[in-house]
């Protein structure tokens, strides 16, 4: 059973970046120990930012194929096939989730939930989401430079997931 802000419909609405960024920190996003504020600065601090943000929907992607770890030593049209099966089924669920794009800036959290128990590194979680990542642009129909990106590890799951909350600005 899902707890927090999204068990009801994957919603979060918040009148002010501040507010809305506590309300995702308060339900279990956590900022990394060593840089806490660094996220949250750079996300307050943009000249043209319209002052209101909207969490708007919540997805859970599968996890992403081993042949996608930078550690791999896979044949490369084995990565290839592997990213681009990854790819083609981040855009399905995307499009299924019936995602609208958000205006400006595209705020994208990740909670990594690993197959298994063994210890992962970070970094290697992100880069192998990439493909995901554009299928995940490619079914919001945006650039994946948009992004602004809040990685986090989870909880061990049986298969593994990816948690993704999109979030954007909304025009005052």
């Amino acid at each position: 059973m899902q707890k927090g802000p999204f068990a009801s419909g994957g919603f979060i609405h918040g009148g002010s970046l501040e507010s809305v960024f506590d309300q995702i920190l308060k339900h279990g996003v956590e900022r990394p120990q060593d840089q806490p504020d660094r996220f949250k600065e750079a996300f307050l601090n943009q000249p043209d930012r319209p002052g209101e943000i909207w969490l708007n929907h919540a997805l859970t992607l599968p996890w992403p194929p081993r042949d996608l770890s930078p550690n791999s030593r896979a044949n490369w049209r084995k990565k290839a096939k592997a990213a681009k099966s990854y790819r083609t089924t981040c855009h399905i669920m995307t499009k299924q989730a019936r995602i609208v794009a958000p205006e400006g800036r595209v705020l994208l959290v990740m909670t990594f939930c690993p197959p298994d128990r063994r210890r992962r590194d970070d970094d290697n979680c992100i880069a192998s989401m990439k493909s995901g990542r554009d299928g995940i642009a490619d079914a919001l129909g945006i650039d994946d430079s948009r992004f602004m990106v809040h990685a986090r590890m989870g909880e061990p799951r049986k298969g593994g997931a990816v948690l993704v909350w999109i979030g954007g600005e909304v025009s005052a």
